[in-house]
């Protein structure tokens, strides 16, 4: 019986569901992972179903995890600021947690240390014998505080800025720690490469999201957007959507925003834009919609939104931020607009004419099969696992 090659997963938070699209690249690179190696899950969060559910899914050796983020408050920021981490990275780096990844180190060594996002590299600094250590990028993090800080008013716009500039120097610093560094488009990776000293192998692997079975979409007037409301891009888009695009839309079109609440906005359950917060299942949302919104006027990466929307063969209207890292070939089934006008134009030519519509969505699901396999990365996770163990193996 052959023994697979031992891999520790380093990640925020062990899912229980793909719920946001950071989350579907967790469970996503987990799920190719376990397929050749024998993994360990070091965490800071893991809800016991999340445990039992992911133990059985994937096999896992291990799942090991302690203490909690810190909350997002001024005063954290403040204190923040006399330590060498930006604010994102702070926040994560709980003592315990910590003292459970020295402690793993001690005892365990490892032929790669898969880190899944910035957010971990902390703990990885912990490891006596990490083996071949990867860094997963799920966004070029300092483009989202310099994008963000473009469109705040101050103070806000100078704290982004701030964060900024540090998350730059201490991504820079740990793409050049990292053996290799993993990106989810072509975009982040220059963007990241930007920032200059960065020598270490670079390998580009677009998210896998699956074509879903079933009927969904239909022609007509329903306008859907989907996203997790704490993300700061979506609150952003979703308030920038309100406040811009419904107000513009004729008589007799239906909004639909799921995902959770923007902060001072109410559940709203009638009128031209329904707020429905977190829904246990989105089915019948996609399957009612005629037209996917995703109104993004910052953030950065390939947003799983869209290709969720995709895979439903939904038609997609979005801006150039919502587009960008999309490999060319997407303009039959996604329109890109960036002003509230052309936003709106956009919309109504999906949703006044059947043969449009049908060319868009007849588009969206080729496109996705096309782009967004797991076969490069399921490539790259065995040749990784047959390779000898990587000098790295050693560090102390």
């Amino acid at each position: 019986m052959t023994t697979k090659p031992s891999l520790l997963y380093l990640t925020p938070v062990l899912p229980e569901t793909g719920s946001s699209g950071g989350l579907i690249l967790t469970l996503e690179r987990l799920e190719v992972l376990s397929r050749h190696f024998d993994v360990t899950v070091l965490a800071i969060e893991a809800s016991a179903l999340a445990i039992a559910r992911q133990t059985e899914r994937f096999g896992l050796r291990a799942v090991l995890h302690a203490g909690r983020v810190i909350p997002r408050t001024v005063g954290g920021w403040i204190r923040s600021m006399a330590s060498p981490y930006p604010f994102g990275v702070w926040r994560n780096r709980n003592v315990d947690f910590l003292r459970l990844a020295t402690q793993l180190g001690e005892h365990t060594a490892f032929d790669v240390t898969y880190v899944d996002h910035w957010l971990m590299w902390s703990a990885a600094q912990c490891l006596k014998a990490p083996g071949r250590r990867v860094l997963h990028l799920h966004n070029a993090e300092h483009l989202i505080y310099a994008r963000a800080a473009e469109r705040a008013r101050l103070p806000l716009r100078q704290v982004l800025g701030i964060e900024a500039r540090r998350s730059g120097q201490y991504l820079r610093a740990i793409c050049q720690e990292a053996d290799e560094i993993h990106f989810i488009s072509r975009t982040d990776a220059d963007e990241v490469l930007k920032l200059g000293g960065i020598t270490r192998p670079i390998e580009i692997f677009l998210p896998n999201v699956p074509l879903e079975a079933g009927e969904f979409g239909r022609f007509g007037h329903d306008l859907l957007f989907v996203g997790t409301m704490s993300w700061a891009p979506n609150a952003e888009g979703a308030r920038w959507y309100q406040d811009e695009i419904v107000p513009r839309l004729p008589a007799g079109y239906q909004s639909h925003i799921a995902g959770g609440y923007v902060d001072g906005i109410k559940p709203v359950t009638r009128g031209p834009l329904i707020w429905h917060g977190r829904v246990p299942d989105l089915a019948p949302l996609y399957r009612q919609a005629s037209v996917f919104v995703a109104p993004l006027l910052s953030g950065s990466g390939i947003k799983i939104k869209i290709l969720n929307a995709l895979g439903r063969g939904l038609p997609v209207v979005t801006t150039r931020l919502g587009a960008e890292g999309f490999p060319p070939g997407w303009g039959d089934a996604v329109s890109v607009a960036d002003s509230p006008e052309k936003f709106v134009a956009a919309i109504e030519r999906l949703c006044s004419d059947r043969a449009l519509w049908q060319r868009a969505s007849d588009a969206a699901r080729p496109y996705l099969a096309r782009h967004f396999s797991p076969q490069a990365f399921n490539q790259w996770t065995a040749q990784i696992a047959r390779a000898p163990r990587s000098p790295s193996a050693s560090r102390a």
